[in-house]
């Protein structure tokens, strides 16, 4: 190792070598969004919010809104994790009642449980039998899975690997909030008459990328645990990527009911598409016939609209990830 009195210049040019690759690895990242002030305060029925963020430009930007309590805490206010044990249990009673016709005689049915899953046994001579006792035993399966995961406003997400995983149902979520978030969106276009497409889009972007961000657990492991729907979202002035990504997806469908969006997932990620004419140095992707431009609604990097983080890149390019379109 050198020391400053052998050979002083040497270290000197070194420190400025180092002092200036860190200055260029510092500008080269991107700036962290910014919240600089949330309020709320309820009264008479009413929760009133008050956002202060600088935006990507370094502007300060402010918006304020108010919800009738009873949207705020009214659809969604049962909303919680999935349960697999619980669902386990009702899909075991569905298939008992069922077993329970079959003449034993004929094919014989037992079920081997375990904490958070099960077996399906069928025994008999008959293939035949055995066959279609199995065909209904998994049909009634399905359907019950099915009205348990409609119920619980939950879906099935298979993702590039095969794997299967229980996740909230974030298209249902940002479709069925549509006039719930009605307040916040007439709120953008009163406060910004002159913006129109992109920009609209961009200044969304902004606004959500500043709310504070939570980490996203395993979806298929976390059952959605971590999941806030839109005006929860808000109300908690925080939330993972899928809780932001719905937000967002949820007020552009409220704004421009007739552009498609797209939800790509990722492991542990997730992003948004809009389909709109991409400009040079977007980053978009074509699916189904239809160009969609990606963003980042999760923060706390500023990304710009059409641009996405370079693990991101890494998933899209490779075509690592599954979608949703609404």
């Amino acid at each position: 190792m050198l020391s400053f009195n052998q050979q002083p210049r040497q270290v000197d040019n070194t420190l400025k070598t180092q002092l200036f690759i860190a200055f260029a690895l510092l500008l080269a990242m991107p700036l962290a969004a910014q919240q600089l002030s949330f309020k709320k305060e309820t009264s008479e029925g009413q929760t009133h919010f008050k956002y202060r963020w600088l935006d990507i430009k370094d502007k300060k930007q402010s918006l304020a809104f108010t919800f009738e309590n009873k949207t705020m805490f009214g659809r969604f206010r049962n909303f919680k994790g999935y349960q697999p044990s619980r669902v386990k249990k009702t899909i075991l009673v569905a298939l008992k009642k069922a077993a329970a016709k079959i003449d034993r005689r004929k094919v014989d049915i037992s079920f081997i449980e375990r904490p958070s899953s099960y077996s399906i046994i069928v025994k008999g001579k008959n293939k035949d039998l055995r066959e279609k006792a199995e065909k209904m035993l998994l049909g009634i399966r399905d359907k019950a899975q099915a009205k348990i995961l409609k119920k619980s406003y939950y879906n099935i997400l298979t993702d590039k690997f095969g794997k299967t995983g229980v996740k909230p149902d974030h298209v249902r979520f940002a479709m069925e909030s549509r006039k719930d978030i009605l307040p916040l969106t007439q709120a953008i276009v009163k406060a910004n008459p002159k913006l129109r497409g992109r920009q609209v889009a961009e200044y969304i972007l902004a606004f959500i990328q500043s709310i504070p961000y939570s980490t996203l657990e395993s979806r298929r492991e976390s059952h959605g645990a971590g999941f806030s729907p839109p005006l929860r979202l808000l109300n908690n002035n925080q939330g993972d990527c899928d809780s932001k990504v719905t937000l967002m997806a949820n007020m552009l469908n409220a704004m421009f009911p007739r552009v498609k969006v797209v939800i790509i997932y990722m492991p542990n990620h997730a992003l948004i598409g809009v389909q709109m004419t991409h400009r040079k140095n977007d980053k978009w992707i074509r699916l189904k016939d239809r160009e969609y431009i990606l963003a980042e609604p999760t923060g706390p990097a500023m990304l710009p609209f059409g641009k996405i983080g370079k693990q991101s890149e890494f998933f899209v390019d490779g075509l690592q990830f599954t979608y949703e379109i609404f």
